[in-house]
């Protein structure tokens, strides 16, 4: 017989008050399986809408990857009406006939539960694991767990003290809103995520529909490829979902950003509209999110032409622009398998098609592209479209 743990929670969002209290509930109350189950629509308070439940569940989730002993649930947001605990524990109980469920409280849950919807059916599923969070109540609680014992035959109650965590998720949720930063409140997943999500609020309000799921593709594409060929993955994120964050700027705004980061623009670029957005959004990282990172800044400015000596960050962000889920040219399969294989020698078939194209439209090439084709055809020499769809069974048809 196994102790089945089950910690509930709004989680918007999952913070290191949360973190400390399921560790303390998993050591303390000896759970084997702990259920992390973020709430549905609570009977008791209105759910904070600045966050989806898609977007609750997943900083939940990444907050307890790596934890041991702990699964989180969607059950509760899966239901459309109001969640109760007792339907909870019941669903549960089905789950784990055999098993003795054990039920998460906190001090003011503790103190109202007799005023829970069916307080008894409660007490008669599950054992309850009351944790004061000052210390201070400790009295109260084992008062109040003794009343309840003899009001409710059957019931269980342990009463422990959890070391307090002060933080608070109305003050996480209002700094988040002000960009501050959140690393010593919330876990580090929990802290990606919601900076991501920053970003992509941005991105909502500046560019098409078309062009946010691209970004959100290229985001998904370049963090795919950098965890098979070992790059950074953030890193990857953030290049990913900002590559195009000025696209759709007018031109005095591409141009006020050169001017104020003082970008040495050649003669292609001045009158290349269509290379404008890699360099200027390659700056205002910097100026909206305050991001500084050098390998961000240069995989997004060469995101349109490449470069010699293009870094394994580069060759990702620019593959994967061409190969996101939003694509669907003819070929986009075979560069997505090669990039899979081998990025450099899918970005070098991809560069010199590109070439070829802006050469057939009667553009001038930037010399950043030739001199890519250039290093990479050194690496590579025999490599060509023909080859390699040969050699990976793609017939040879179609173009990017």
């Amino acid at each position: 017989m196994s102790r089945i743990g089950i910690f509930g929670g709004t989680f918007a969002p999952f913070h290191k008050g949360h973190e400390q209290a399921l560790k303390s509930f998993l050591n303390l109350a000896e759970i084997d399986l702990c259920l992390v189950i973020p709430a549905g629509t609570p009977p008791h308070k209105t759910k904070t809408q600045m966050f989806t439940d898609r977007q609750r569940l997943e900083m939940t989730q990444r907050a307890c990857d790596g934890i041991e002993g702990v699964t989180v649930s969607d059950f509760e947001l899966q239901k459309e009406s109001k969640s109760y605990t007792y339907q909870t524990l019941g669903w549960l109980k089905e789950q784990y006939p055999d098993d003795t469920l054990i039920l998460y409280v906190g001090s003011d849950m503790l103190l109202t539960l007799q005023q829970w919807v069916r307080p008894e059916e409660i007490f008669a599923l599950a054992e309850i694991a009351a944790f004061s969070r000052t210390g201070t109540d400790l009295t109260e609680l084992k008062n109040h767990a003794s009343a309840l014992e003899k009001t409710f035959p059957g019931a269980r109650i342990t009463v422990y003290r959890e070391p307090p965590f002060a933080v608070s998720s109305t003050e996480i949720r209002e700094k988040w809103e002000r960009g501050e930063d959140l690393s010593d409140l919330i876990p580090e997943g929990v802290n990606e995520y919601l900076t991501l999500l920053r970003y992509e609020n941005f991105l909502r309000s500046h560019l098409s529909e078309h062009r946010l799921n691209h970004s959100l593709g290229v985001m998904k594409e370049a963090e795919a490829l950098a965890e098979i060929h070992g790059a950074d993955v953030k890193k990857a994120r953030i290049a990913g979902l900002l590559h195009d964050m000025t696209k759709e700027y007018p031109k005095e705004e591409h141009f006020r950003l050169f001017e104020k980061y003082s970008v040495d623009l050649d003669e292609n670029l001045k009158t290349n509209k269509n290379l404008w957005h890699a360099v200027s959004a390659s700056v205002a990282i910097t100026e909206v999110f305050g991001i500084t990172d050098p390998e961000i800044a240069s995989a997004i400015r060469f995101h349109t032409t490449g470069k010699a000596t293009m870094s394994l960050l580069e060759a990702i962000l620019y593959i994967a622009d061409l190969t996101d889920e939003t694509r669907d040219y003819d070929d986009v399969d075979f560069y997505r398998a090669l990039a899979r294989e081998n990025v450099e020698k899918a970005v070098l078939i991809a560069l010199r098609w590109c070439k070829n194209d802006v050469e057939e439209r009667g553009l001038n090439v930037h010399k950043d592209m030739i001199d890519a084709i250039a290093w990479l055809t050194e690496k590579y020499p025999h490599i060509t479209e023909e080859t390699e769809k040969t050699r990976m069974k793609y017939p040879m048809k179609g173009s990017l």
